[in-house]
């Protein structure tokens, strides 16, 4: 299981409702094996804020099966949130966040017996 955080540089920030923002990550060619994913992953982001290191573990909801050089998440603000706060009104195009790539977990494979 990886748990180390890499730099990751935001490509793309969509605003999808007033509270609510779809952020895509460029994975760099060294790393596209380490955050491959599957459909009903996470990846968990480090943001420091005021000094003080805040993890946050979100769901990614781009498509796997349609590309593997990036990925989107998307954040939505609770008002008593720090982080989800901070994410949809400070991040910019080019920021660089760190970011934990998804657990890695063997799929299970049934099998069946047909006689």
């Amino acid at each position: 299981m990886q748990n180390k955080f890499y730099l990751l540089k935001i490509t793309n920030l969509k605003r999808e409702t007033l509270d609510t923002v779809s952020i895509t990550f460029e994975i760099p060619s060294d790393l596209k094996e380490i955050f491959r994913y599957k459909a009903g992953q996470y990846i968990t982001i480090k943001i420091p804020i005021n000094g003080e290191e805040n993890r946050r573990a979100y769901s990614i909801c781009s498509n796997p099966e349609s590309n593997q050089e990036e990925f989107t998440i998307t954040v939505k603000k609770i008002d008593d949130g720090r982080v989800s706060k901070y994410i949809n009104e400070n991040l910019k195009i080019g920021d660089f966040l760190e970011v934990m790539p998804p657990p890695y977990f063997h799929q299970l494979v049934c099998l069946y017996r047909v006689s």
